[in-house]
């Protein structure tokens, strides 16, 4: 186990892509009720 915030900074350094895709997926969610449903496709955009 770890914090999320060494997690980040691991991906930071050695998978930006993937933050990259995560943070633009989180950024263009949709909230519906009690559900924060983020874009599927910009999260699974890493190659």
């Amino acid at each position: 186990m770890m914090k999320a915030s060494c997690y980040i900074e691991e991906l930071k350094k050695y998978r930006p892509d993937i933050l990259a895709s995560c943070q633009e997926a989180v950024q263009s969610e949709n909230i519906d009720l009690d559900f924060i449903r983020i874009d599927a496709e910009k999260f699974f955009s890493v190659s």
